[in-house]
């Protein structure tokens, strides 16, 4: 249960690039909602011919909005201190590889669930949570994204699904591990999970 909600998490948290620091954080996700949508919506894109081609957009689009860095600082918590800048920047490329490639296939298998936005909160000057809501049976997944505001534009930086935060369910793993394992140890691991997930 958890995998499918972080699945629908990643799905619609493609959906929310950086935007202009003039937006409010709701415009930024209802706007870009649609762009990943067209993705997975396009005729173009549907044979499976051009699987490729559609992960590549989908790649591209979460490269531009994604904060992974401060997503990766969040994920380790006050483990990413123990981290040197070479192994901090190792982590976060292979921490965007195992989420892309884990949970691709349920990005791609995403359909036409009714999206509701239910709110917009400022949390101070420069952090908000953006409510949104997503039928995809009797009961509504309930999703809070938590962006901020650096350099100028919004991003994305936590997601929590009907009480699961994502950062957390990952914060956890790696702190276990973290407590009797070094830094080194942990990018190890990461790397043969990045080196064996599915593409």
């Amino acid at each position: 249960m958890k995998k499918y909600l972080i699945g629908i998490i990643l799905t619609i948290f493609l959906a929310a690039p950086l935007a202009a620091q003039t937006d409010e954080p709701l415009d930024v996700i209802k706007k870009n909602v649609d762009n990943v949508l067209n993705v997975l919506r396009d005729p173009a894109l549907q044979e499976a011919s051009a699987a490729t081609k559609k992960k590549e957009a989908l790649r591209s689009i979460s490269d531009e909005m994604f904060n992974w860095p401060l997503l990766s600082r969040y994920v380790l918590s006050r483990n990413w201190r123990a981290f040197n800048s070479d192994q901090q920047s190792e982590f976060v490329t292979l921490f965007k590889e195992i989420l892309e490639q884990t949970y691709m296939d349920r990005i791609l298998a995403y359909k036409d669930e009714k999206i509701e936005y239910a709110g917009n909160r400022m949390l101070s000057n420069n952090k908000a949570e953006v409510e949104t809501r997503i039928y995809t049976g009797t009961a509504p997944i309930i999703l809070t994204y938590r962006l901020a505001l650096m350099n100028g534009k919004w991003a994305v930086y936590e997601v929590n699904a009907d009480g699961i935060s994502m950062t957390q369910t990952f914060r956890d793993d790696y702190r276990i591990f973290l407590h009797d394992n070094s830094p080194d140890d942990l990018l190890s691991e990461l790397r043969k999970k990045a080196g064996g997930a599915g593409s």
